[in-house]
């Protein structure tokens, strides 16, 4: 937990706490503000330690609080903690976590403005760090953003980034009908051959003559 972190934050803290034991139908899970969020561990929800400031930080809590009790209702998580860390298994995660969302907003449609609230932080999270991201978490986060149907930002809308999207529309497809982790996982694995393919020349379209893809790994 913050240091800082005063009355009312630890008060919220139990809020959160009581709101996930409601949506998980599991009384014995608890929520923690710590650095190494997010994350679901066993009767565990770990949110990152975000200091409190005003409504819209609030919100946006709220809306880690709906992904990982999506996670946690919805993912198998053993499934993804087996994946090796690496491009295919943070892909995996984001096809996961939309496939999750999905659900959990079928069940809470309430929660739409607070996961609308996170993908907003997110963004801003991401176009700080855009211009020290690899490549391959660039392309990641494209895929994010189109299965969430958020299109790039103009700095985001590189010409091999677009491309290899365009040539994965397919597998974009089967990753917004992924009904289980493992079909995420699949579909992630796919995407990683199919952008290598293109990397190395084996898949021919017209669109990467001017713009090649680059090396995923």
């Amino acid at each position: 937990m913050h240091a800082t972190r005063d009355t009312r934050g630890f008060a919220f803290e139990s809020t959160l706490g009581k709101v996930a034991r409601v949506l998980t139908g599991q009384y014995g899970v608890t929520v923690v503000f710590s650095p190494d969020g997010p994350r679901v561990e066993p009767g565990r929800i770990v949110i990152p330690d975000y200091e409190l400031n005003g409504e819209v930080e609030r919100d946006v809590l709220i809306g880690y609080l709906d992904l990982l009790v999506a996670r946690a209702k919805h993912a198998s998580l053993a499934q993804l903690d087996a994946l090796p860390a690496g491009v295919e298994a943070k892909l995996a995660q984001v096809i996961d976590d939309r496939r999750v969302c999905a659900q959990l907003l079928d069940e809470y449609p309430g929660a739409r403005w607070f996961i609308g609230k996170l993908r907003l932080h997110a963004a801003e999270r991401v176009q700080q760090r855009w211009p020290k991201l690899h490549w391959r978490d660039r392309l990641v986060w494209l895929v994010e953003r189109a299965l969430w149907d958020e299109p790039p930002t103009r700095i985001e809308a590189s010409h091999s980034l677009l491309a290899a999207l365009h040539a994965a529309q397919d597998l974009l497809h089967e990753a917004r009908a992924s009904r289980s982790t493992a079909q995420s996982i699949a579909t992630a694995q796919a995407l990683v051959a199919r952008v290598r393919a293109l990397s190395a020349g084996e898949v021919n379209s017209m669109m990467f003559t001017a713009a090649p893809v680059e090396d995923i790994d």
